[in-house]
């Protein structure tokens, strides 16, 4: 099963035809799950990655399985990946 936590970045792309937009399309056709915050409701700026790093870890500890952290903010991935979590996209350009 493959689990997607999408923070805002990414989740705007779902709605927004902008950079990224056709990448996050084809991630969510392949998610089994797909998760976000309440947060995400009400971003608006990066203040907020610390609470979506511990809302996708909670969601892996909770689920007991991978999770995989969907961002494109730059912050919040490289968060993602030095906590060990999965991060997406793989490799984002800086």
């Amino acid at each position: 099963m493959w689990i997607i936590y999408l923070d805002t970045s990414a989740l705007l792309k779902r709605y927004a035809q902008e950079t990224g937009t056709e990448q996050v399309r084809q991630l969510l056709e392949m998610a089994d799950e797909v998760a976000t915050g309440v947060i995400t409701r009400l971003e608006t700026a990066s203040a907020y990655d610390a609470v979506h790093l511990a809302s996708a870890l909670l969601w892996q500890e909770k689920l007991n399985m991978p999770v995989t952290l969907a961002t494109f903010d730059r912050e919040l991935w490289l968060a993602g990946q030095k906590s060990g979590m999965e991060v997406w996209p793989t490799e984002l350009v800086f």
